[in-house]
């Protein structure tokens, strides 16, 4: 558990004092939730495990310390999920595997390029780095433990 609760705008502080450029933080939580950079307000509480779409103009580093847990279970809900691989690396076919044909696709942004590569069971895999974010979706829910 956190030491503070962290909301929406200090993250987005946080980014921002770390060269990020941040304009909007996003959340989906049966409709998008959007907190804009520069707002009075704290917006939403952001929380451990869940993930966010952060608008920035420039990359930055956040400097978070957590140690790597030994195993994390991850819930995908039926439709889109965002998801992230917290332990090591694993690929998109391995985690499409684990899933039991639950899921059909995952999306990863290529940032050299600037779009959305996206693996199905009939193309060439790609890695899933540890903490980057990626979309998987699913017919049904699934629910798996990585190793």
């Amino acid at each position: 558990e956190p030491e503070e609760q962290l909301y929406a705008r200090d993250l987005i502080n946080l980014f921002n004092t770390n060269g990020g450029d941040v304009t909007i933080l996003m959340k989906w939580d049966n409709g998008w939730t959007t907190q804009p950079a520069g707002m009075p307000f704290s917006g939403f509480l952001v929380n451990l495990g869940e993930g966010y779409v952060v608008h920035a103009n420039a990359s930055s580093m956040l400097p978070f310390f957590i140690p790597a847990p030994e195993s994390a279970v991850i819930n995908f809900r039926r439709g889109y999920t965002l998801f992230s691989v917290p332990i090591i690396n694993f690929t998109s076919a391995e985690i499409l595997n684990i899933t039991g044909g639950n899921c059909s696709i995952i999306f990863g942004y290529n940032e050299t390029i600037q779009i959305w590569d996206q693996f199905d069971t009939g193309e060439s895999s790609f890695s899933l780095n540890p903490g980057e974010g990626y979309v998987a979706y699913c017919e049904t829910q699934s629910t798996i433990t990585l190793p």
